[in-house]
């Protein structure tokens, strides 16, 4: 276990527990990855960033529970999606971006060139796009929802055409 890598995670992602009263629930460091997990009353944001992909994946979940899981892929989304009732209520950092200001998440990361550049960046990005979503503001789960239900059926359907 690599505590480096830890450290400028917690550094950084200090603001939930101090500001949001989040809890830091579980931290895996490796050589090759950091996975972190923080939860509140209502939310938990699961932190992936393997390092060769040099862009970390920031999961926001509206809790049902105080289990946290990695959202199912895409496939299984889009089944999900079927059911008229069904409500997504876990997005990443990146599908807000994408939703919120039209912008490809990739492009805040190409100047990067550490893991604590990356994990700023991660931080920045989230006080600029998705402190709704670490609330856990119902209606900026509701709107994403929708707009994701459009997105996954719209992307299935030009794939096949």
């Amino acid at each position: 276990m690599t505590t480096i890598n830890s450290d400028i995670l917690k550094k950084y992602f200090n603001f939930l527990l101090s500001i949001f009263n989040f809890k830091l629930k579980e931290i895996k460091s490796y050589d090759y990855a950091l996975y972190t997990k923080f939860l509140s009353s209502s939310v938990g944001i699961y932190f992936i960033y393997e390092f060769r992909d040099s862009i970390p994946q920031i999961q926001f979940t509206k809790l049902v529970s105080d289990e946290l899981e990695q959202r199912p892929g895409l496939y299984t989304i889009k089944e999900c999606y079927k059911e008229e009732n069904f409500k997504l209520q876990s997005f990443y950092l990146d599908e807000i971006i994408q939703f919120k200001k039209g912008k490809e998440y990739n492009s805040y990361f190409k100047d990067v060139k550490t893991i604590e550049d990356a994990i700023k960046i991660s931080t920045e990005l989230i006080d600029q796009y998705a402190k709704d979503f670490v609330i856990g503001d119902k209606k900026s789960y509701d709107k994403m929802n929708v707009w994701f239900r459009n997105y996954v059926m719209l992307s299935s359907t030009t794939a096949k055409g």
